[in-house]
């Protein structure tokens, strides 16, 4: 789906600028994100490491993502202290074969998280949340600009009032090819045995 029918399927409302911004916030990718590569680049970027010999705290894992987790654990809303605390139980989770961000109970948060605390001291940087999202294709709409959603709603609307224009048409057609044989009928019988009569018939139908 391009962006004016994803705007559609979640039932995005407002100025074209206004459903931009909706859907830039969305975070969808263009494809999900294996999770064995996603903790391949997490380590890479040192994310998020096993520790080797975990501190007198019991923590297993060190790294910017986990001090943004201990930071939501200690600091946030519980909503979004949530979000990011199932974030890092799915995508450690041995059953987890995909971190889906082509769903947006998936990619919302995540997109949050990156905007909220991409390049904070300690935290992940921009670039590395931009790196995971490249795992998945990269953010969907995040070039995006309004023109081209504008030409992308305008060449929607014109093509569906083609389709409307056209069911009309088709509907008159099956009303005039079902009054013609009515016509014929009454020709045939006798009924209307006039020119005029034929005229005034085919014309009120």
């Amino acid at each position: 789906m391009n962006a004016y029918e994803t705007a559609q399927s979640l039932a995005l409302t407002g100025t074209d600028a206004e459903i931009v911004a909706a859907l830039q916030a969305t975070g969808l990718t263009h494809a999900k994100i294996s999770i064995g590569d996603l903790l391949f680049l997490l380590r890479n970027r040192a994310m998020m490491t096993r520790l080797i010999r975990p501190t007198d705290t019991g923590e297993k894992w060190g790294g910017s993502l986990i001090n943004l987790i201990l930071y939501a654990t200690d600091s946030l809303p519980a909503e979004m202290s949530r979000s990011i605390e199932t974030f890092f139980s799915h995508i450690t989770d041995d059953r987890s074969q995909f971190f889906d961000t082509t769903l947006l109970a998936h990619s919302a948060p995540f997109w949050a998280m990156s905007q909220g605390f991409g390049g904070s001291p300690t935290m992940p940087t921009v670039g590395d949340f931009t790196a995971v999202a490249a795992l998945g294709g990269g953010w969907k709409f995040a070039d995006l600009t309004t023109e081209q959603f504008t030409a992308q709603r305008v060449a929607a609307e014109m093509v569906a009032a083609k389709a409307s224009l056209e069911t009309i048409a088709d509907a008159r057609y099956t009303q005039f090819a079902a009054g013609y044989s009515a016509v014929k009928a009454q020709i045939e019988s006798g009924t209307l045995s006039t020119e005029a009569a034929v005229n005034a018939a085919l014309g009120a139908i």
